[in-house]
């Protein structure tokens, strides 16, 4: 524990990127269960985890203090990082996008709750590229919140930053043009343009993502 905390000073100080003993540290929580190190974990990245609730561009619209939703992606990532899955991985940055990752699916999950038009319906890719929705119909309107989920931590899992959650959540759950995006993000973004293309890298990244197709297969 206090290795971890000497080398996250390190970093935070002059980017030294030893990470060893926060790694192990997880590691003891993850895969031996240690509920000593989960506790030591959680202290040390608490605040990391409230800083990227209140970094998503849907923050805004919740309720709730970042305190709550940070608690929810802890939870989420609890579930999903099983002591199998933990052995994928090498380094602490790997572990750390896992968590932001389940950060960013608990707010699109928890924006669907307070404004009905984020349920996601199954999405097609069509011919120039666009990203669309079907139009809901009954089988639709019968998913349950476990299919709704789902897909909504398959498209954020394909985020490759946090640039690009903002045009995820900006264009394709609110429906919102490159331009207003720009607009509501002048600093992020330089033009329209950039937004655009953007919006264009993650189409095609999710129209050759296996697990994209494979929910799009059973959802059929």
């Amino acid at each position: 524990m206090q290795a971890c905390a000497e080398q996250r000073h390190r970093f935070a100080q002059d980017g030294a990127g030893d990470s060893s003993a926060c790694f192990a540290l997880f590691e003891r929580a993850i895969v031996a269960r240690d509920a000593r190190a989960w506790d030591a974990v959680h202290a040390a990245f608490a605040g990391q985890v409230v800083s990227w609730v209140r970094r998503h561009p849907g923050f805004a619209r919740l309720p709730d203090p970042a305190e709550e939703y940070a608690e929810m992606a802890w939870a989420r990532f609890d579930r999903s990082m099983t002591p199998d899955k933990f052995m994928g991985f090498a380094h602490l940055g790997g572990i750390l996008r896992v968590l932001q990752k389940c950060t960013a699916c608990v707010i699109l999950d928890e924006l669907r709750r307070v404004n009905s038009r984020l349920d996601p319906v199954p999405l097609d890719l069509g011919a120039h590229g666009q990203l669309a929705q079907s139009g809901p119909g009954p089988d639709d309107q019968a998913l349950e919140g476990t299919y709704r989920s789902e897909l909504w931590e398959i498209l954020a899992g394909e985020m490759k930053s946090e640039t690009e959650q903002i045009v995820l959540f900006e264009a394709f759950a609110q429906g919102r043009k490159p331009q207003a995006i720009h607009r509501r993000h002048p600093t992020r973004f330089g033009s329209a343009q950039e937004v655009s293309r953007v919006k264009e890298n993650i189409v095609a990244r999710l129209r050759r993502s296996a697990r994209l197709r494979a929910f799009r297969d059973v959802a059929r």
